[in-house]
C-alpha cells in the first residue's frame, strides 16, 4: 500500500513531495516541541551494504503511518533510492488492514493470532491500546491514591491541631460569652479564624500543582487541563468538606457550658 494511501486511510487529507533521491520525510507520531528534533534541514546517515547514504530531511509529519510498536519513527525515501538500496538490502514487507471498532477488536486479534505462522511479527491496534490504557490506568490509579493519602493526612492534622488550640481557647470564649459576645459574632470569628488556615494550604497546592502540571504539559506536549482542572476541584471540595467540620467541632468545644 502506498503512503498517500495509508494517510487517506487515517483520514487525513496530507501529501508528501519528494523532488530529490536524497531527499527524506520523517514521520514521528511523537514528537513534541521541547523535546524531538527539529526535522527540516538537518541531516541523517546510514550505512548500506553500496556504502554510507547521507538523507536530507525536507519536512516532517507528527502522526503514525502504522502501530507505534511496529514502527514509531519512520523515513520516507525517494522511490529511486529505495529500489537502488532494495537491491543489496533485506526488505521487509508489512501488511496492514484497516479494522473499524478497533478498540473492541479482542476477539478479532485472538482469531489472527491463531491464523499467522509463528514467524510472522503480528502486531494490532487492539493489543497496543490495551496495553497503554493497562499501564495508564496502573499509574493514574497509583497517582490518585498517593494524592488523596496525603491530601486527607494534611486535613486531618489541619483539623485535630484546630480542635487542640479550641480546647486550649476555650475559658477565652466563655469570658467573651460573659460580658455579652453573642453567639453568633463567635462563630463568625470562628469561621474566619479557621479560613486562612485551611485558605493557605489550598493556595499554595493549586498554585504549585497549576505550575507543575503545565510544566509537564509542555514537556509532554500533552493537553492537562481539564485533568488539572477536576483534581484541583476535588482538591478544594475535600478542604471545603474539613473546612466546615473544623468551624463545626470547634464551636461546639468552645461553646460548651463548664
Amino acid at each position: 500500500m502506498k503512503l498517500i494511501q495509508l494517510i487517506k486511510e487515517m483520514g487525513k487529507s496530507d501529501t508528501v513531495h519528494l523532488t530529490d533521491m536524497n531527499e527524506a520525510v520523517a514521520i514521528d507520531g511523537e514528537y513534541t516541541k521541547s523535546l524531538s528534533s527539529h526535522y527540516k534541514g538537518k541531516t541523517a546517515l546510514f550505512e548500506t551494504k553500496q556504502g554510507t547514504k547521507k538523507l536530507i530531511f525536507s519536512d516532517y509529519k507528527t502522526y503514525f503511518v502504522m502501530n507505534a510498536r511496529l514502527a514509531g519513527f519512520t523515513v520516507v525515501v525517494s522511490d529511486e533510492l529505495f529500489n537502488q538500496v532494495s537491491k543489496t538490502e533485506k526488505v521487509q514487507t508489512i501488511q496492514m488492514y484497516n479494522v473499524q471498532d478497533e478498540k473492541h477488536a479482542e476477539q478479532l486479534t485472538e482469531k489472527m493470532q491463531q491464523l499467522v505462522p509463528e514467524t510472522a511479527q503480528l502486531d494490532s491496534f487492539y493489543a497496543t491500546y490495551k496495553a497503554g490504557m493497562e499501564a495508564k490506568g496502573m499509574l493514574i490509579f497509583m497517582g490518585a491514591f498517593l494524592g488523596l493519602v496525603f491530601l486527607l493526612a494534611t486535613g486531618s492534622v489541619i483539623y485535630f491541631k484546630q480542635l487542640t488550640e479550641a480546647t486550649a481557647d476555650r475559658e477565652r470564649y466563655v469570658i467573651l460569652q460573659k460580658i455579652g459576645v453573642k453567639k453568633k459574632e463567635i462563630k463568625a470569628s470562628i469561621a474566619k479564624q479557621i479560613f486562612f488556615v485551611f485558605a493557605m494550604p489550598l493556595v499554595i497546592g493549586i498554585a504549585h500543582s497549576t505550575v507543575a502540571l503545565t510544566a509537564l504539559s509542555n514537556l509532554a506536549g500533552l493537553d492537562l487541563a481539564m485533568p488539572v482542572f477536576i483534581s484541583m476541584c476535588v482538591y478544594t471540595v475535600i478542604y471545603t468538606i474539613y473546612y466546615f467540620l473544623t468551624v463545626s467541632s470547634y464551636s461546639k468545644i468552645v461553646m460548651e457550658q463548664p
